[in-house]
């Protein structure tokens, strides 16, 4: 047995029966050879790929154990196809600790949800729908659970990213735990250990000369699109397609001009309320030279802005700290929200309606700031009736956490912030910058100033921005198939950091002129407001699948 980095790699049949009963006593195999034409890959502590790859069966352990549904033990194959319990709360108990370590057979319960009532039996697909930086409490996509499955006959499985929401491997977590632990590594392999043991447990074969094989098709939009296009990259032997909506493969390359985020942002509310661009460079402008050229203290400030001055961190003690944190990030963070919900475009889009408050020039600059918070929410009522913007709700938990964080888009709060920003400090570097044609105020992106701030929030961290695309290679995607990219050309993250353009004739790019952020995976299925342009793009979506399915039906025995 060789070694990619960390990763242990198989190079024969033999390893490849020592290394499965290493990791899982109760695995059996049914390998079989296939050429390869990239370098070797990642391999789950369970599985084998690299230079020789192996159809494998996974752990009958599934099959015959139990998992945990509100605190009460089920036997898994009875209620994985309960329809009772589509969109239930559910539990697979044997995701693996440490993906990368087969010695180590420390288990954890992994959250999940389900939609079997469309499932026709083994033969039909599995569409996994991959989460990210948040909780997972419900279902995600009806586009996938209604619109997909039901065309297809497909069963839908939800997994929730490792770390967040429910979804915790260690009781006791540290940086130097998250370090190992927490990395889209350890979440792709979690991906295909539950893909294989589904499989087996829908009574799927293994092998795609089968009549029986159940193809899997893994989604996202965002963080998780770019998942999904990775899962079927790094791969191709369990994951057969990939559906990857504003997927930003290249942002994570750190293949992306640092100020074409923002330029775009800011395009986009230009379009929507033209004179926006100026307006808002005005505002804060103005904010910034009355704020530090007053003699207020830092809560009286805070207040005229409209913050809750009690909810203020413990490290604003001056005027400049709270200008160009309260004022010069927290506008551009918010605002990349709002451009990712700029759908369908118009004027009631959260962008277009803060446009217009910053042009309103009957308004005073901190009436307009105040409205500005007003639109994002999260105001806080007081006995006299007036409200006030709850700093916290920006604010990541944890050690020297500040409001400005890694992810110059926006850290999150609480604790999902605090995983997400470890995240943007590794291996999910996010380079961004305000421009001086951007309708921010300019700030300049440092890897310096990223690599300090990361340090000092979390010490003993390990800084190589590099690192994923120096082992995985996937700029460029070469040797890549069967991947398509959506993107809604309205989308900061889509346009200056997915794929536009077919890569091949089975990698393929479609843009959707007036849609966001994965606009095509929508907030429901069939949608009265969706733009014809989402609708076609729908429509190309099931269409490829549906040949490459039809493809793989077609080398069936």
């Amino acid at each position: 047995m060789t070694r990619y980095g960390s990763i242990p790699i198989v190079t024969n049949a033999h390893e490849v029966v020592a290394f499965l009963e290493t990791a899982d006593e109760s695995f059996s195999i049914d390998y079989e050879r296939q050429n390869r034409r990239r370098a070797p890959l990642l391999l789950l502590a369970a599985f084998a790929l690299g230079c020789v790859a192996y159809i494998t069966v996974p752990s009958a352990s599934w099959t015959t154990a139990h998992m945990m549904m509100h605190g009460t033990p089920y036997h898994r194959k009875r209620h994985l196809l309960d329809n009772k319990l589509d969109g239930k709360e559910m539990w697979y108990p044997h995701q693996s600790v440490d993906q990368l370590d087969p010695k180590d057979h420390r288990t954890w319960s992994h959250r999940f949800y389900k939609v079997s009532k469309h499932f026709q039996g083994p033969g039909h697909p599995i569409f996994v729908v991959i989460s990210g930086e948040d909780d997972l409490d419900s279902l995600l996509y009806p586009f996938i659970e209604e619109g997909m499955a039901s065309k297809f006959g497909a069963f839908v499985i939800e997994p929730e990213h490792r770390f967040y929401g429910k979804s915790r491997p260690l009781k006791h977590e540290s940086v130097a735990k998250y370090s190992h632990y927490l990395s889209p590594d350890q979440a792709l392999l979690d991906l295909v250990q539950l893909v294989q043991a589904t499989r087996t447990e829908l009574g799927c074969s293994l092998s795609r000369t089968s009549p029986k094989y159940c193809p899997v098709i893994t989604v996202g939009g965002s963080y998780p699109g770019y998942l999904s296009a990775m899962a079927r990259f790094l791969f191709p032997d369990y994951i057969d397609m990939s559906y990857a909506s504003s997927a930003p493969v290249q942002l994570y390359s750190q293949n992306v001009d640092a100020y074409s985020y923002y330029d775009k942002v800011s395009d986009v509310a230009e379009a929507m309320s033209p004179g926006c661009r100026d307006a808002s460079r005005r505002l804060l402008d103005e904010l910034r030279e009355t704020v530090l050229n007053s003699d207020w203290s830092v809560h009286q400030a805070a207040e005229k802005l409209g913050y809750c001055s009690h909810t203020l961190p413990s490290y604003f003690h001056d005027l400049e700290t709270l200008v160009e944190e309260g004022v010069v990030y927290i506008v551009p963070a918010i605002f990349a929200e709002f451009n990712m919900f700029s759908y369908p475009p118009g004027p009631k889009t959260q962008n277009a309606r803060v446009c217009e408050i910053f042009k309103n020039e009957s308004l005073t600059a901190f009436e307009k700031f105040h409205g500005f918070f007003s639109i994002r929410g999260g105001l806080v009522k007081r006995k006299d009736g007036s409200s006030c913007f709850d700093m916290m709700s920006e604010m990541p938990a944890g050690k020297h956490s500040r409001l400005m964080g890694s992810d110059w888009s926006g850290t999150g709060e609480g604790r999902t912030g605090l995983i997400w920003e470890f995240q943007c400090c590794t291996d999910l570097v996010i380079r961004t910058g305000y421009s001086n044609s951007s309708m921010f105020y300019p700030r300049e992106f440092s890897y310096e100033w990223l690599e300090d701030h990361c340090a000092a929030r979390f010490p003993g961290f390990h800084w190589n921005p590099m690192r994923l695309q120096n082992e995985w290679n996937f700029d460029q995607m070469e040797g890549a198939s069967n991947i398509v990219f959506t993107n809604g050309m309205n989308d900061g993250w889509a346009v200056t950091g997915s794929f536009l353009h077919d890569l091949s004739d089975t990698v393929l790019a479609i843009n959707i002129e007036d849609g966001a952020h994965h606009s095509d995976l929508g907030p429901k299925y069939p949608n009265d407001d969706d733009t014809i342009a989402v609708k076609n793009a729908q429509q190309q979506v099931m269409d490829i699948l549906e040949k490459w399915l039809n493809e793989i039906k077609a080398g069936q025995v």
